[in-house]
């Protein structure tokens, strides 16, 4: 027993034995079987969930099942029972990830927009996509409104050492001469962790763009409002970036 597992360990865990052909033709297939076993397990949670096993197992849903019972991350379970939910309503989506033809991020960005009469054209249209593509590709498929500018100052970091204070009263918010600026709710006691800058398509030819600036490039900003106020009456951010 010990020397079969202590093998299997060493093909599993020894992939620098591997010449370097070797090597990419093993990748290669253990791809497309993690791409079966996938697949092969978004089918099985359809079907459970059809029949709402996960109760008998002591869950309220499917995604407590997958997290608690098979130990699947919050990331892994939501992305597979929604693809599961939406193979149930076209099996075609199965077939597609297996083939590695979509991706599980493909489908749970597109599951809320597949229907009876577009589902195939939009699954043939996401083929091979990337997500900022498939992001655009919904864009298409439902607008979203402009969304209004704005700049809102961060809370400044306090050290972690320093005991937490109650702040009292209520929302502020305080606009510029432009009538844009929202300063938004109460610094809390700690800076929260620094965002990624988002770039959203929101509609064909229109996206959402935040990030965060420093206050040297916040005073360049109001600089450049002030110096455009006889073209850009309203200071608007994102005329001036074009502009730029």
């Amino acid at each position: 027993m010990c020397y079969t597992l202590a093998m299997k360990t060493q093909r599993i865990f020894s992939p620098n034995r591997l010449s370097d052909a070797a090597l990419i033709s093993r990748v290669k297939v253990l791809a497309a079987q993690e791409r079966e076993v996938t697949v092969t397990l978004i089918a099985h949670l359809a079907e459970l969930d059809a029949r709402r096993l996960y109760l008998g197992q002591g869950c309220s849903s499917l995604f407590t099942y997958c997290t608690q019972v098979l130990h699947l991350s919050e990331h892994a379970a939501y992305g597979r029972i929604e693809a599961a939910r939406a193979a149930r309503r076209f099996p075609i989506i199965l077939e597609l990830l297996e083939e590695g033809a979509i991706t599980l991020t493909t489908v749970c960005l597109l599951a809320a927009h597949l229907t009876a009469d577009n589902h195939r054209k939009v699954l043939d249209a996401a083929r091979r996509r990337s997500k900022r593509q498939v992001e655009e590709l919904v864009a298409r498929l439902h607008p979203q409104p402009p969304v209004p500018s704005s700049v809102r100052r961060l809370p400044a970091p306090r050290p972690s050492s320093e005991p937490a204070t109650a702040q009292a009263g209520g929302k502020k918010e305080a606009a510029g001469a432009d009538g844009i600026f929202s300063l938004g709710d109460p610094a809390p006691d700690s800076a929260p962790a620094p965002r990624p800058a988002v770039v959203q398509p929101l509609a064909p030819e229109r996206y959402r763009v935040q990030f965060t600036a420093s206050a040297e490039m916040y005073e360049k900003l109001r600089l450049a409002q002030a110096l455009l106020r006889h073209q850009i009456p309203n200071g608007d951010p994102a005329a001036i970036f074009e502009r730029a």
